[in-house]
């Protein structure tokens, strides 16, 4: 029974344990896959039901830390579609996030109703943060084609634009998270900046930056990282330029807030 608490709390400690044993040294990663471990957690991915959101963070900071340690693990990851499944479950997540906002803004909760809307907020940002971490590491990996994803899918440039586009829902950490992924992907092969900025996705951040940021010390230090990746392509350079972000940088540093 899928939602009998002994079976649950069985489940968490045993990927606890797995995660343990990953990240308490670097040569598990090859042992583990030799295991079958990657191709055990993907199926978690699919698990949509809220109760769960835990568990799968679980899996997929497992997944992370195998992937940091085994450029082999990466390319089953990658082989396995593990990419396309997580950004597409990540887009739901964000999505989610987005209207359980919107739901909480529109009524007042008290008691259990509140503390459980919270519970399951915090829940779903943590599960984002992890899984903006996983694909990260998964994209700046050697063993990745970053073109080759986006010619298929579009669902993690989709999602990061809307994490930009709702940054007081989802706050620093996660807004941090977000930009290092984007960063990463342009490093990594400059040339896939036309596709994003196809997708909206360059113009998203800059105007994330010229909004009304979060007094967020996270937030605030990646936005550099994220306006040199962009200025690495001619156009973005010129978006730049024209976005109030270098303004926004100045007087941040500068201001006496």
């Amino acid at each position: 029974n899928s939602s009998d608490p002994s079976t649950l709390a069985f489940v968490e400690a045993l990927l606890q344990f797995y995660l343990l044993h990953v990240v308490s040294t670097s040569t598990s990663g090859s042992s583990i896959r030799g295991s079958g471990m990657v191709p055990t957690f993907l199926p978690l991915l699919e698990d949509s039901d809220p109760a769960h959101v835990h568990l799968v963070c679980f899996a997929v900071k497992t997944l992370q830390k195998l992937m940091d340690y085994s450029s082999s693990a990466v390319s089953l990851f990658k082989e396995l579609g593990g990419i396309e499944l997580l950004a597409q479950r990540l887009w739901k997540e964000v999505q989610r996030v987005i209207e359980l906002v919107g739901d909480n803004d529109n009524m007042f909760l008290t008691g259990e109703s509140s503390k459980h809307s919270t519970d399951q907020l915090y829940s779903q940002k943590r599960f984002i943060k992890v899984s903006l971490k996983a694909l990260g590491s998964a994209t700046y990996a050697p063993a990745n084609s970053t073109r080759s994803q986006y010619s298929n899918d579009n669902s993690l440039p989709v999602t990061l634009s809307l994490i930009f586009q709702n940054v007081d829902k989802f706050g620093g950490d996660v807004y941090y998270s977000a930009v290092t992924v984007m960063s990463e992907i342009i490093h990594k092969d400059p040339t896939c900046f036309s596709i994003l900025h196809d997708m909206g996705l360059p113009d998203a951040f800059l105007s994330s930056v010229g909004s009304e940021l979060l007094p967020s010390s996270k937030a605030l230090t990646c936005i550099p990282n994220g306006l040199g990746a962009i200025c690495l392509n001619a156009k973005g350079l010129e978006a730049v330029r024209e976005s109030s972000s270098l303004r926004f940088l100045v007087d941040i540093f500068t201001s006496k807030k």
